[in-house]
């Protein structure tokens, strides 16, 4: 078989899966529909429709009780408040992960709204990965009811929480949900603070370091420590988190000035994670330092980023970043950290914008070592080329923060 017939197969069956996987959702939702009837009577006291279909559907299809009522609840969902998505996905537009995607985003909204978010989204899902449409559909639920989306919001910050779960290995897992502002401050400082922690010899990774620095802080501010001693049982050279004065963290927010002047409350972006509401960005721009980003007013994409305290190398990559966002790959959603690509390797290929790129580390490998190939064009946009002859055109994502097509 050749590479096209082989990737054609790909193409065929993955249509008839996603439109088979449509057909039993259509199903189980008519098995729902009709349970009412299987209930005894007086027995809708105990039981609901859900938990009997689920009943009647687990076995055969050898789901779990919990995955069973799951299935049950996105088919109902899908028939009565999406229909549209349900037709994509029956059509192959959609997978089911893009599917459920759409569904987890508007279970929040009223039917009414949840069809308005429906339509916004769908033109482009099928052509999104599941972390870019879930970022489409954040920023049309906030559009759809920024008051709403606003309100929802404040009430996840009183519902913040910090919890310990039990893990594998005498290990376990602390965990803490927080407004995406603050844990990406609180991140970025544990992380300059794990790499001040770095001695020579030091044979921790990374990951490793930052766990060790997040303790050390802790039980550093613990008034009334159990221990206040090194645990025996720690590996690896000993610890050090150097004081000093802290380096204040980066949060990157986009934002139309109308927005940031209140005169509308559309979605604004924070670079790395879904949208936010206006008012959030709003608070956030209180304590911030501006910078004035360029793009263009049809598509929205970045095309001079403002700078007056960077050299030009820097502005330049900087610019980059701003404009790309992701990692530029197929697929990718690798927020842009550091690493930066020639296009066309140095020195053949210049060092300008129309020339570099946002790549995550993975891909850069995969680029350099595979059979991988790609071009780019004078407005950013990559084509690559996959060894089988694939071709895959990628474009930075629109920087205004409610382009017209989600």
């Amino acid at each position: 078989m050749s590479d096209e017939g082989l990737i054609e197969v790909l193409r065929v069956t993955e249509a008839a899966v996603r439109a088979a996987q449509a057909r039993q959702l259509a199903a189980i939702a008519e098995v729902r529909a009709r349970a009412g009837g299987w209930i005894l009577a007086g027995g809708d006291r105990f039981v609901g429709t859900v938990e009997v279909a689920a009943a009647e559907i687990g076995p055969v299809l050898r789901l779990s009780r919990h995955a069973a009522a799951e299935r049950v609840a996105l088919a109902d969902t899908l028939v009565s408040r999406l229909p549209r998505t349900l037709a994509a996905l029956h059509r192959g537009e959609l997978d089911l992960t893009r599917t459920r995607v759409i569904v987890a985003a508007t279970d929040v909204l009223s039917a009414d709204t949840a069809a308005v978010v429906e339509a916004r989204v769908l033109p482009r899902a099928g052509a999104q990965t599941a972390p870019a449409l879930r970022e489409s559909c954040a920023r049309a639920v906030i559009a759809a009811d920024p008051a709403a989306a606003q309100r929802r919001h404040e009430q996840a910050v009183t519902d913040r929480a910090a919890r310990l779960y039990p893990a594998e290995d005498g290990m376990a897992t602390l965990w803490a949900r927080m407004a995406a502002a603050d844990a990406i401050r609180a991140f970025d400082a544990l992380r300059r603070a794990a790499d001040n922690a770095s001695t020579p010899g030091d044979t921790r990774s990374a990951e490793a370091r930052r766990v060790d620095t997040l303790q050390d802080l802790l039980l550093a501010a613990d008034p009334d420590p159990a221990d206040p001693a090194e645990p025996a049982t720690s590996a690896g050279p000993p610890r050090r988190t150097r004081p000093g004065r802290p380096t204040p963290a980066a949060v990157h927010v986009t934002a139309a000035w109308t927005t940031l002047a209140g005169l509308d409350d559309e979605p604004c972006q924070l670079r790395g994670h879904l949208p936010i509401t206006a008012q959030a960005a709003r608070l956030i721009a209180g304590d911030a330092i501006w910078r004035r980003i360029l793009t263009d007013p049809a598509s929205g994409t970045v095309l001079d980023v403002g700078r007056t305290t960077y050299t030009p190398p820097a502005a330049l990559a900087e610019h980059v970043r701003t404009r790309d966002r992701h990692c530029r790959f197929p697929g990718c959603r690798q927020p842009a950290g550091l690493d930066l690509d020639h296009t066309v390797e140095y020195p053949r290929g210049p060092t300008a914008d129309h020339n570099l790129n946002a790549i995550c580390r993975g891909h850069h490998l995969i680029k350099t070592h595979t059979r991988w190939r790609v071009r780019q064009r004078r407005d950013a946009t990559l084509l690559w080329t996959s060894p089988a002859g694939q071709q895959h055109p990628t474009a930075p994502e629109p920087a205004d923060h409610n382009p017209p097509d989600v």
